[in-house]
């Protein structure tokens, strides 16, 4: 089903691919297995997508969003039975409180400036022995490290400020790093091994061993007030060029990358070959547009010629106008003088001839 929403970089959206896909969708996938049975509070649910995976094992799930364009949208494009969404601010939430199994919020808490009301909030309508699963970009690795700044945050947290907010309305947190991985990944499994993790990496001739995710893009944390449930490290993973990923990066990968590596320098010779043709073909236009200009100004002067040579024809038209006047004025004056002598001597010599 196609979106009625614009996607502007501040709300995900599940047609857009790609690695901001696995991060966001990956949350809430996440946050599922926590939440089952539960009356689940989705805060600024954005799109509603997550509400609605959530809602496939919850009971039910609420998705409140300060956006009536999303609220809306929401309500139109998942209806469910467990699932609704209105309209709220995660400042001021509009429900009762203690009245939430659980509570989600990603990536909400950069945009906003006042963490300690939307902290309280939660705190608020969630039951006593409620969960808080909540993330929020690591500003070390997200701003600071990488340069970037994204102009929708307006707030962001280091670490230890976004721990330590959570855990000054929280007695039980549990931390969790984020971010999209390329390479190999082995993870603790079986349920006889206790869930750690070790980031491992080589750069040129040293390499680094480091417990947990190395360089996390995004903090996520469990939250309660009574002992949290266990949690596993988690992959998740997605169709990679239409194939699946395992056969995506097998044993074929290097084969695939010498092909495309062919293939881009194929593309690179053609739009060298391109650009050099574009380069003639801007030659030529530069000089077709001298040209033109040449010929423009020949037009203008030639114009010019035309319009003083109208202008002596019209002065010479009204001089022959004027001599034909006065042509005229001279011929009647003097027709008189002539006509009337010789009337009088046709006369005279009639009467002399016939007598």
């Amino acid at each position: 089903m196609a979106t009625d929403l614009e996607f502007t970089g501040e709300r995900f959206l599940p047609e857009v691919s790609g690695q901001i896909a696995f991060e966001h969708l990956h949350r809430y996938y996440f946050a599922k297995d926590f939440i089952k049975g539960g009356r689940v509070l989705d805060v600024a649910c954005g799109e509603g997508y997550g509400s609605w995976i959530l809602s496939e094992t919850a009971a039910e799930v609420v998705g409140v969003d300060i956006a009536p364009d999303a609220v809306s949208h929401a309500c139109a494009r998942y209806p469910a039975p467990n699932l609704r969404f209105i309209e709220g601010s995660a400042a001021e939430l509009p429900f009762e409180g203690g009245i939430f199994d659980a509570v989600v919020s990603f990536e909400t808490i950069e945009h906003l400036t006042f963490h300690q009301e939307m902290m309280s909030e939660i705190k608020r309508v969630l039951k006593g022995n409620g969960i808080l699963i909540i993330s929020s970009p690591n500003k070390q690795y997200y701003s600071v490290e990488s340069g970037y700044v994204n102009p929708f945050h307006v707030k962001e947290l280091f670490r230890d400020e976004f721990t330590g907010l959570v855990k000054s309305y929280f007695s039980n947190v549990a931390l969790f790093g984020q971010r999209v991985v390329h390479g190999s990944m082995i993870v603790a499994d079986g349920e006889d091994v206790a869930p750690s993790f070790v980031s491992i990496a080589a750069r040129d001739s040293e390499v680094d061993s480091t417990r947990g995710l190395a360089k996390p893009l995004y903090d996520l944390l469990i939250a309660s007030e009574a002992p949290l449930p266990k949690a596993s490290n988690a992959l998740f993973e997605g169709v990679v060029h239409g194939m699946d990923p395992a056969q995506f990066y097998g044993v074929h990968l290097p084969d695939r990358v010498a092909k495309a590596d062919e293939m881009v320098a194929e593309l690179q010779s053609e739009y060298g070959h391109s650009q050099l043709k574009l380069g003639e073909a801007q030659t030529r236009a530069h000089g077709l547009e001298l040209d033109l200009k040449q010929m423009q100004e020949k037009v203008r002067s030639l114009e010019d010629a035309l319009t003083s040579l109208r202008t002596e024809i019209a002065s010479v038209q009204q001089r022959f106008q004027s001599a034909e006047a006065t042509l005229a004025a001279i011929y009647r004056s003097t027709s008189w003088r002539v006509t009337t002598p010789l009337r009088w001597a046709r006369s005279t010599w009639t009467k002399f001839i016939h007598g």
